[in-house]
């Protein structure tokens, strides 16, 4: 199977699971950040632009089913995963277990990037007094997927579990 199918089946898994599964798996009332930790994940293990392509197709695909600006997951996968990425190549250790604090970190910028273009798009509630504690128990909720997400993303790009700065994804855009 290439990087590109295990990738595609990868998104699209997350995707449905985002809507059916953890969509009623809530902690404290939130909801865990599936989709967008794998966008971040994606930027960690596979680079700047392979994560951008990455959050872009799953934002895109969970914007199918939201009743928000088309596009908007998106934008904001994207640009959280391409920043996941230019982060991960500065830092030397990226191991499954020390990405976890950046898909954490990473789901907390993107949770306030795409609240923030909602806003700027002029979306109504998007920004609530509750913003900081979805962000605080999503970012929780980050730091324990975010291994064994980092280990799914090291397997779609067909590279052992190693940092992503020794290894370069085969097939795809570096």
């Amino acid at each position: 199977m290439t990087a590109w199918a295990r990738a595609a089946l990868t998104v699209i898994t997350a995707v449905l699971l985002q809507l059916t599964l953890f969509d009623g798996l809530r902690v404290a009332g939130i909801a865990p950040e599936v989709a967008l930790g794998l966008a971040v994940a994606a930027g960690i293990t596979g680079g700047s632009t392979n994560g951008a392509i990455i959050g872009f197709a799953t934002g895109l695909a969970l914007d199918l089913f939201l009743a928000t600006p088309f596009g908007l997951s998106a934008l904001a996968f994207c640009l959280v995963a391409y920043l996941a990425g230019m982060f991960a190549n500065s830092v030397s250790d990226t191991s499954w277990v020390a990405a976890a604090p950046l898909v954490a970190a990473g789901t907390a910028v993107g949770l306030c990037l795409y609240v923030l273009f909602g806003e700027i798009l002029g979306q109504p509630n998007f920004y609530t007094p509750d913003l900081w504690r979805i962000v605080l128990v999503a970012t929780t909720i980050g730091l324990v997927i975010g291994g064994p997400l980092t280990k799914l993303m090291r397997w779609v790009w067909g590279a052992p579990n190693r940092p992503a700065t020794s290894y370069r994804p085969l097939g795809l855009v570096n």
